[in-house]
């Protein structure tokens, strides 16, 4: 599993640095608990790191089960880091993020079905909801 976080933060980060200090912040994370949806081949990597000062957001898709953990069959690894003091909107949209791989049924279908347009297109569904809501919840208060 250690080899697979490092070899993500390595794809995500070109700086050696920024690679090591999110396998740090992720591993860290993962300490207190992994995400994993074993009934949808899900697994959830998240963190805040000080390697982005940025929303980091990575879907990677395989056509077979990944063997780093025995007793799960996963397919698909949400790759997502927060700056270190995030804004609050960008707790907000991780926040969305998580509970959408919990109970959207939509958007767990189109990261299973690892069709790329439906994937972007459930993506895009979630955050326009997420900012129609933002947007009433300031404007309404």
């Amino acid at each position: 599993k250690e080899v697979m976080i490092q070899s993500l933060c390595e794809y995500v980060f070109e700086n050696t640095d920024q690679q090591r200090m999110a396998y740090e912040d992720i591993m860290r994370r993962e300490c207190m608990g992994s995400i994993v949806l074993e009934d949808a081949g899900i697994m959830l990597l998240h963190a805040k790191s000080k390697a982005t000062k940025q929303f980091e957001f990575k879907l990677f898709l395989s056509d077979t089960p990944l063997t780093f953990l025995r007793e799960a069959n996963i397919k698909a690894i949400v790759f997502m880091l927060i700056q270190e003091h995030p804004l609050s909107v960008q707790t907000s949209l991780l926040s969305m993020i998580n509970q959408s791989l919990i109970d959207d049924d939509r958007f767990i279908a189109d990261i299973q079905s690892q069709h790329e347009g439906r994937i972007r297109e459930s993506i895009q569904r979630l955050c326009q909801t997420w900012l129609t809501t933002q947007t009433k919840q300031h404007i309404l208060g």
